[in-house]
Order: structure tokens, then sequence, then C-alpha cells
């Protein structure tokens, strides 16, 4: 039995390291290759309080509010995917914001932050990332697709 609770803690009794794997990577049992023999049969007990605070969604729509206050935005959706969400920080920053956190399905949360990163009270972004979400923000380089218009002409009246 592997168990992730609501309040970040992680729970797992008499199970395998495969079970584990299983549980952590979202793959079936035939999807993990090598290892050895004992990956199967040694039974362990995890009491392990995890990083991440996002709360898996319950809702049936989506739903995203943004607000913007004196010295702190605030944000708070319903039913958003990691993916998604990386791509409206990204519109935040200016920035391409690449999601590797392997996450997968829908989360609700709020984010509060000072955009000026002057506040006393309120946590900068990239510190509100990792206090209220348990995520992190790290600079990088990747490869990516782009899309190369060799031509356009404007168009005539018809």
């Amino acid at each position: 039995m592997v168990n992730f609770e609501d309040t970040g803690l992680l729970r797992a009794r008499n199970s395998s390291l495969k079970m584990l794997i299983r549980s952590a990577y979202g793959v079936q049992a035939d999807q993990i290759i090598g290892g050895p023999k004992w990956l199967d049969s040694n039974g362990y007990d995890i009491d392990a309080k995890t990083g991440f605070l996002l709360r898996p969604s319950q809702a049936n729509g989506s739903q995203i509010h943004s607000s913007r206050g004196a010295g702190h935005n605030q944000i708070s959706v319903v039913r958003i995917g990691i993916h998604q969400f990386a791509g409206m920080l990204g519109k935040t920053l200016d920035r391409i914001v690449h999601d590797n956190t392997g996450l997968i399905g829908s989360y609700d949360f709020t984010l509060t932050w000072d955009p000026d990163g002057a506040s006393a009270s309120v946590p900068s972004l990239f510190a509100a990332l990792q206090e209220q979400m348990g995520l992190r923000l790290e600079s990088g380089k990747a490869i990516m697709d782009v899309l190369v218009v060799d031509s356009a002409e404007k168009a005539s009246e018809n």
C-alpha cells in the first residue's frame, strides 16, 4: 500500500521497491526492466514528508482567477495541470518556463507573491513557488522547437 495524503505525507506499508517505483513514475510493472531480484519481493514501511504542497483537484471544471493589489499579486486556480501553469508563469516572467516536474493530473492552489520583491511580509515569486507549492524554478538551457517565418506578405484588400 502506498498512500499520498493531502497533508504532504507519504505512507507506504510492506511495499516493494518495484511498487514504489510504479507509484512514483505512474508506470505498470511490465514497464520496469532490470534491477536486482529483491526489487519485487522485499517489503518496506515508509513514513515521509514530501516537499509537494499541491492538492489534486476534485473539481469538474477549470477556473483561473488573478488579482493585483498593493504590493502583491495572487492567482487562484482550480483544476489546472502543471504544464498549463508553467505556460502561465512564462507569460508572467516573459520567459519560457519548461515543466520538468513530471507531475500529471490537475491541481487546485492559490499563489500569492510580491511582484517587486520589496515586501517583508509577501514573498517574491520564486520564494512563493517554493514555500506555497513546493516547486522550484531553475534557470537553464534547453533544446526547443521554434517556428521560422521565411517570408510574409501583407494582405491586400478584397
